[in-house]
């Protein structure tokens, strides 16, 4: 695969150009390095270049000889699912891709749930899916020392947890992504989403880029940890239904704090060739019960797949459709 290596001013200026690479099938990384912009141009190593701004867009115009694929338009229009879930419409663009800070990600638009998966939507998903959990989720007995069903762990787990409008916890990944599933063969059925649309846990560079909305602090309001702008340290005692606190600029509410929220992600990919589906997976955003530092927008965690707390939910994704020939 080809490369390109850009540093210094032009990561910033020439995002149509980084973008138009990623979407070309060309590796981006970004180098952290003073002095002159370093580029490369196809296989090799970095090397300075001299080169002026009129110059460098024509050596890149040329390098990118295969035009890029269309980039999918920003969705406009927020959706509902079956279940009440409101999903926002989040534009395409790039971002530094979550695990290698190096790697620049092209993302196309999306829509993103603009709170996670609540109770009420997970009760009515067990209701009517009859799915049980045990398989997705047996730790949950274990953390409790619970001796009965997984149901009536799992609710025991969740005492004072239960506020239909509340976020679901103790949803394992595997939890995550059979409600995912069971949500997409439904809207599918229904003629609600094209057959290529699919509900699923964002990755975790889409989740970053979701979580930021545009922003670089730490958090997508600023630097510094803010109780009246999420629900962290303990100080609520629980996670707080939607709007409780306000949204990021894309709509999303409780990006930072109120419950980790998994993606679909390895948390180690070299790692997860040997260990398969077993393989921890990354959750995001920090809790109600987390310090402010967990809540930040580029803070990582992991777990088993198979965890499930009172800390841990999940928000789903789905693709937008391609635009209309």
């Amino acid at each position: 695969m080809k490369t390109l290596y850009l540093l210094g001013p032009l990561q910033a200026q020439r995002a149509d150009v980084i973008a138009a690479a990623c979407r070309a099938g060309y590796a981006v990384r970004l180098l952290p390095v003073s002095g002159e912009d370093l580029v490369a141009f196809g296989d090799g190593a970095p090397r300075a270049s001299a080169l002026s701004a009129r110059e460098l867009e024509a050596r890149l115009g040329a390098w990118l000889a295969q035009p890029p694929a269309a980039a999918h338009a920003s969705a406009r229009e927020p959706l509902t699912t079956a279940l009440g879930a409101r999903m926002v419409p989040v534009p395409s663009g790039i971002a530094l891709d979550a695990a290698d800070r190096g790697a620049v990600v092209a993302l196309d638009a999306m829509f993103a749930a603009d709170f996670p998966i609540t109770n009420a939507e997970w009760e009515r998903f067990v209701a009517e899916s009859g799915y049980d959990g045990r398989a997705d989720c047996p730790g949950i007995e274990a953390y409790r020392a619970y001796d009965g069903s997984y149901r009536e762990a799992q609710r025991a787990e969740r005492a004072g947890f239960s506020e239909p409008g509340a976020p679901a916890v103790c949803i394992s990944w595997r939890n995550a992504v059979a409600f995912a599933e069971w949500l997409t063969a439904c809207e599918r059925a229904r003629g609600r989403i094209a057959p290529e649309q699919q509900y699923r846990l964002p990755s975790e560079t889409e989740w970053e880029y979701l979580c930021a909305a545009g922003t670089t602090s730490a958090y997508w309001y600023g630097d510094r940890p803010d109780a009246a702008r999420m629900n962290y340290d303990g100080r609520t005692g629980a996670p707080t239904p939607r709007a409780a606190f306000g949204p990021n600029p894309w709509g999303l509410y409780d990006v930072h704090g109120n419950i980790f929220e998994w993606c679909a992600d390895v948390a180690d990919r070299d790692a997860a060739q040997h260990a398969g589906d077993a393989a921890y997976r990354v959750n995001r955003g920090g809790s109600w019960a987390s310090p402010a530092q967990s809540c930040r927008t580029r803070y990582r965690h992991w777990n088993d797949p198979l965890s499930c707390h009172n800390r841990l939910g999940a928000r789903l994704v789905l693709a937008a459709a391609p635009p209309a020939a």
